[in-house]
């Protein structure tokens, strides 16, 4: 793409000449003349300047245009790669930053395996801001967490997202005296939130929606949760129970990192993994891989769905064996 859309791209959505020109590596004089040559070129304004730099209409049509481009663009790249055994290319996706840890390498280690030449870049970031990338055209697919409904982009459900409570051995004995050790075998059919509250607990911070639906219902009921650490990296909730100690909840996907550190582990040191009843909190959690509509898919992108779909049944099976026996179908 023409150096100068690029810069306009990048201050359009900066909003930001001088944030634009670090992005770009230049200074911001190249970035302000690229714009005013824009300008000159098609004899239209792309930006206010005053009171704040905005875009004006002109300046919103072009940068939705040159999105539009930019999948072109893209597409050409991907339908011109040459035979199976021979294929050169490139894909990025974007994964949800709590789970970028987990998800990221056996991605990348099926896929690499069965095409090796061709590049896979792997971003991580909110969900939100995933969506946001994929339809300027950034991203070639995306993993989302409870994605936003939007008309240019397709959608394909991966799982309903179930959560597991770890809780360290020595903290039930310590905050369930009377009914240690009767309590894991009720738990092992589901810990209550009533039951999680009365325990130390290691939580996302508050924009994540696990939490926010949990600070609804501790608002609603009174029940308040105690939590004693925030961390939006869930694959460190494991080690953070067991340091702390505390209880948390994971999704399922990061049970196998548990499952690890309790063959070695002391016994004081033992985590037990409850599937959480959580219900009452009325909240739906789905993760799906979402792609532009408009994008091309050439065999490597097709296998690239493939892989993950494959990882994500592995999930599945993971989340289907902690349900009691009279849920599962």
């Amino acid at each position: 793409m023409d150096q100068r859309f690029q810069a306009f791209i990048r201050a359009a959505e900066t909003l930001n000449m001088s944030k634009a020109a670090q992005l770009l590596f230049v200074s911001h004089q190249c970035v302000s003349e690229h714009i005013r040559s824009l300008e000159k070129e098609y004899g239209i304004k792309l930006f206010t300047r005053k009171p704040r730099l905005e875009l004006t209409a002109e300046g919103e049509k072009l940068l939705e245009t040159l999105y539009e481009i930019r999948i072109l663009e893209n597409n050409i790249q991907s339908s011109l790669k040459g035979s199976h055994e021979k294929i050169l290319g490139k894909v990025s996706l974007g994964l949800p930053m709590s789970r970028y840890t987990v998800m990221a390498c056996p991605i990348v280690a099926a896929f690499q395996k069965e095409f090796p030449n061709v590049k896979l870049e792997i971003f991580s970031d909110f969900s939100s801001s995933l969506q946001r990338r994929l339809e300027r055209g950034a991203l070639d697919m995306a993993i989302t967490v409870q994605q936003e409904k939007n008309q240019a982009l397709q959608t394909a459900a991966l799982m309903d997202e179930t959560f597991l409570c770890l809780v360290p051995d020595r903290l039930l004995r310590q905050y369930f005296p009377l009914s240690y050790p009767e309590c894991i075998s009720r738990f092992k059919s589901g810990i209550e939130l009533e039951d999680i509250s009365r325990l130390p607990l290691v939580q996302c911070p508050p924009a994540s929606r696990l939490r926010c639906a949990m600070d609804r219902y501790s608002d609603r009921y009174g029940t308040p949760f105690s939590t004693v650490f925030e961390s939006n990296r869930i694959e460190a909730f494991d080690s953070l129970t067991r340091r702390l100690p505390a209880a948390g909840l994971i999704p399922p996907m990061m049970y196998p990192l548990t499952e690890r550190e309790n063959r070695t582990a002391d016994p004081d040191d033992y985590v037990h993994v409850f599937p959480a009843n959580l219900a009452p909190l009325d909240i739906s959690l789905n993760l799906s891989l979402v792609y532009h509509k408009s994008a091309f898919l050439p065999d490597y992108k097709k296998y690239l769905f493939q892989v993950i779909r494959d990882l994500f049944e592995q999930y599945r099976q993971i989340a289907d064996a902690f349900l009691p026996v009279s849920s599962r179908g």
